[in-house]
């Protein structure tokens, strides 16, 4: 087995995600995996209804930056904070700020003026570097930034 396929595996931890994964995979266009991840966000995020939940907030913060330290702002511990987003959304709050980066990017990729400058963008949505924001988004969506931009650019 290859070492992509490790990491996929790692990512299925949940039938939420194997089925998200399975349907990025029948995508036919980019635009409806960019679609996908959105509705499948959206999905998670909006059924949410209680904005005293800490998961709530928890996401809220995510969202807003991927630099936070979610056991300063919760009343939770680390393990609690994972157990009630795996029950809640059957993913980790690390796997949930990564989908948020690649929908991030990938809907930024869509802006002419980000094409030029990958490395800044990776920097700019929390990826250590371009490289770490390439396997991410092909981990995930199935296509590197790069891809994306040609597609795009070709009729």
């Amino acid at each position: 087995m290859t070492k992509q396929h490790d990491k996929t595996d790692s990512l299925q931890t949940s039938e939420f995600i194997q089925s998200l994964l399975i349907q990025l995979q029948d995508c036919t266009s980019i635009q409806e995996r960019i679609d996908l991840l959105e509705k499948a966000f959206s999905q998670i995020v909006f059924g949410m209804a209680d904005i005293q939940d800490p998961v709530m907030k928890a996401i809220e913060l995510l969202q807003q930056s991927s630099r936070v330290d979610l056991l300063e702002v919760l009343p939770l511990s680390q393990r609690q904070i994972e157990r009630q987003f795996q029950c809640r959304l059957s993913m980790s709050p690390k796997y949930f700020q990564r989908l948020r980066r690649v929908r991030a990017v990938l809907l930024a990729l869509q802006q002419t003026e980000h094409h030029s400058r990958l490395a800044e963008l990776a920097l700019e949505y929390g990826f250590s570097d371009q490289a770490h924001m390439t396997r991410e988004c092909q981990l995930i969506a199935g296509i590197t930034p790069k891809r994306y931009i040609n597609r795009k650019r070709s009729p």
